[in-house]
């Protein structure tokens, strides 16, 4: 028996109101049915009149049970009656429903007492096989004098669906409103599995108003396309120390479903997103018997990373497709599960039904908005450049958005060479940045130059490691670039320049003093001979030695360095007549040449020639008569002395030819006449060609008073064969006469 009592209201505060239902429940606490041969009793809103009580509104009213035996008083009887609830002292309700998860369904009698997301499902009255089933068994405590105590759930198990366990082997679980848990254990249930007893941990107040009983399962099989089955109630038997209720789910229908609706997936997937960027989903529908979709009956919904799923109607994509907008601030891998379920089916022969789809899972990897620079890193190699240009790099954001507006972009590095400070990394920033933006990146222009000093970032002998960063205005950092820039170990080499071997005469009365220098590195490597550092002694003594000029890029360099004797300390009057001269160079990098040594030997007394190599006479005929032949050019011929005498005298060697003439010998032969007396001389021995005999200091022209008939001329045989002939003059000069 249920009675409900309403207290008289403001309007009415004469009358209360009273209900009462017999025989709405058996003895189990199942409903009532006709079979049980039981009929339920009520009245409803009936009219209590205070006044018949002696009450007024406001007073408290009490009612109960009581009990007499007989007027004899020797006949007793037990008399028991049992609450159920009393709501002053506990009032709750309870509610039991079934949620086809598959379809997003749900099977109830009431929805007075249900979670907002259940409640939310379109009602339904039948479940296809194998859906995946939740039954549900709640509790609502309202209020109540005390707290409810712990329940314990008395739950039959209907036929016709499988109970289902997860990997734990947990069959459901209880969910507080606080949304803590505690888990079903499969052991719950008994051992014919028709009946699951489990006792919650929790009891229920004004703070934890609720607890739902969720139990997983799988709907059966039908025997075949046109049969179904039927799921009988689920009753359950909700008692505590302070309340006891019953509830129970109605029955529904398994049957097969009346189409098949297939989603895929139309957009790429896996997805790259960025922080707080939306993208876009895309997928389409197809039913298996019906041509089209109308996107106004269909139910799109999805769950991110297996949290609550959110319902809603795509109709702003055409029919039969689908776009889910994502976006998150969350880094990482994201997934994104999607079911499409048509509540309003309707197959051609006018059934109706819910229709679920296949489930899909896209993936979306949510990436920061971060700065990426790209650049040419193949090594570089160079010698001894102050600067070296670096590779344009190339920067832009991950999610193609453009740069920010404001100040340039910051180039920091840090460079690291093995060879130096124990490959310690120093650090810089980039000066002299040149910026070539271009929609949304920019390119980035510097020069890495060479290191100062030991405390400077820069480059140095060996292979250089430069990591590379750069912040664009909006603070992002890129990725690191590492370039490596070899600068190679190659020592500047020094030679004797012009073919020389360093032995260097000067006669005292020359003041300039001329050094042939060639200076390399390997041959092949290009320098600026201007980034050159020179340094010279002369017998030990520090001398300087400018920068040279040319800047022109050259793989070896050539050049003759001239000082006066003053400028070198070598004075006339000096005592020694030997020095020695040493040169060196030094690279921007500090390497340093080899040592290249000079010796100076300065001649105070001296005599010396000057010739040509080569000289030549006029051409001649094949004749009977003896001719002479004269000099085709003036033959500049000299001696230069230096407080010395001298004798010039020479002697030549028969004149041949070099064809293939056998080498003949030309009949006749070099003579000299002498300009002072005419006589002939052949020169087959030596003839003397000039004279001083007293130490005197000057120049003398040997060949500069000879006429054309005077001098070394040709005497020619007669009858002498035509031919080229060629031969040598021997130059004898002395510094004494004696």
């Amino acid at each position: 028996m249920v009675i409900s009592y309403t207290p008289p209201t403001d309007s009415d505060p004469n009358n209360a109101k009273l209900t009462y239902t017999y025989n709405d429940k058996t003895l189990a606490g199942y409903r009532n049915s006709t079979d049980t041969g039981q009929h339920e009793v009520s009245k409803k809103n009936l009219n209590l009149s205070l006044s018949n009580l002696g009450l007024k509104k406001g007073d408290p009213l009490r009612f109960g049970f009581t009990g007499a035996n007989g007027a004899d008083g020797n006949q007793t009887e037990t008399n028991t009656v049992v609450f159920e609830t009393i709501p002053s002292i506990v009032d709750a309700d309870a509610n039991a429903y079934v949620v086809d998860k598959t379809n997003k369904t749900k099977i109830s009698s009431s929805t007075d007492v249900m979670d907002d997301t259940d409640k939310s499902y379109n009602d339904a009255t039948s479940v296809h096989p194998n859906d995946d089933l939740q039954f549900n068994y709640m509790l609502r405590y309202n209020s109540g004098k005390q707290s409810m105590n712990p329940i314990t759930a008395v739950v039959g198990i209907p036929s016709n669906i499988t109970i289902s366990k997860d990997d734990n082997d947990y069959v459901g679980k209880v969910v507080y409103s606080d949304n803590s848990s505690e888990n079903i254990p499969a052991s719950a249930i008994s051992t014919d599995g028709k009946q699951l007893t489990f006792k919650l941990k929790n009891g229920l107040s004004t703070t934890l108003p609720t607890a739902k009983i969720e139990l997983n399962a799988k709907a059966n099989e039908v025997p075949d396309a046109t049969s179904a089955l039927t799921v009988d109630t689920s009753h359950a038997s909700l008692e505590s120390t302070n309340y006891k209720t019953d509830t129970q789910t109605p029955t529904f229908n398994i049957q097969e479903p009346q189409d098949t609706l297939t989603i895929a997936k139309t957009s790429v997937d896996p997805a790259t997103s960025y922080d707080g960027k939306t993208i876009n989903l895309t997928g389409n529908m197809k039913f298996k018997n019906q041509s089209t979709i109308d996107n106004n009956d269909m139910d799109i919904y999805y769950s991110i990373d297996g949290g609550k799923a959110v319902d809603f109607k795509d109709t702003a994509s055409a029919n039969g497709n689908f776009t889910i907008p994502f976006s998150s601030t969350v880094e990482g891998k994201h997934t994104i599960d999607v079911q499409v379920v048509d509540s309003s089916y309707v197959s051609s022969d006018g059934t109706k039904d819910v229709i679920s789809s296949n489930k899909l899972t896209y993936t979306v990897n949510v990436k920061a908005v971060s700065l990426v620079a790209t650049a040419d890193t193949s090594p570089i190699t160079v010698l001894n450049n102050t600067s070296v240009a670096m590779p344009g790099i190339t920067i832009g954001h991950n999610d193609g958005s453009s740069l920010e507006d404001g100040s340039d972009p910051t180039v920091n590095y840090t460079v690291s060479n093995s060879n130096y400070n124990s490959g310690q990394a120093v650090s810089g920033e980039a000066d002299s940045l040149q910026i070539g933006q271009s929609g949304s990146q920019d390119t980035i222009y510097f020069n890495m130059n060479k290191a100062v000093d030991d405390s400077t970032a820069g480059l140095r002998v060996g292979e250089n490691t430069i990591n590379v960063t750069i912040t664009d205005p909006g603070g992002h950092v890129s990725n690191t670039l590492k370039f490596v820039i070899n600068v190679q170990d190659i020592n500047p080499a020094l030679s004797y320049g012009d073919g020389t071997d360093g032995n260097i005469t000067v006669v005292a009365t020359d003041d300039s003093v001329s050094l042939p220098i060639t200076v390399a590195y390997d041959g092949t490597t290009e320098f600026k001979p201007s980034d050159l550092t020179w340094s010279m002694t002369v017998d030990k003594k520090a001398v300087s030695f400018s920068k040279l000029d040319s800047s022109t890029n050259t793989t070896s360099y050539d050049f003759t360095k001239s000082f006066t004797r003053a400028e070198l300390g070598i004075d006339k009057d000096s005592t020694s007549p030997t020095h020695t001269i040493v040169i060196k160079a030094t690279d921007p990098y500090g390497r340093v040449s080899n040592e290249q040594t000079y010796t100076l030997k300065m001649v105070y007394s001296s005599a010396s020639i000057t010739y040509d190599n080569s000289y030549s006479f006029g051409e001649f005929n094949q004749s009977p008569e003896a001719r002479v032949i004269k000099r085709t050019s003036d033959w500049d011929i000299g001696v230069k002395t230096v407080d010395s005498p001298y004798l010039l005298t020479a002697d030549a060697s028969s004149l041949t030819t070099n064809d293939s003439n056998n080498n003949q010998t030309l009949a006749g032969g070099l003579i000299y006449v002498d300009p002072n007396t005419g006589t002939n001389k052949p020169m087959t021995d030596p003839v003397t060609l000039g004279e001083n005999d007293s130490d005197t200091t000057g120049n003398y022209g040997i060949s500069s008073g000879w006429k054309s008939d005077q001098g070394i001329l040709l005497q020619v045989d007669p009858n002498a064969l035509a031919g080229s002939y060629s031969g040598k003059i021997n130059w004898i000069l002395t510094d004494s006469v004696n």
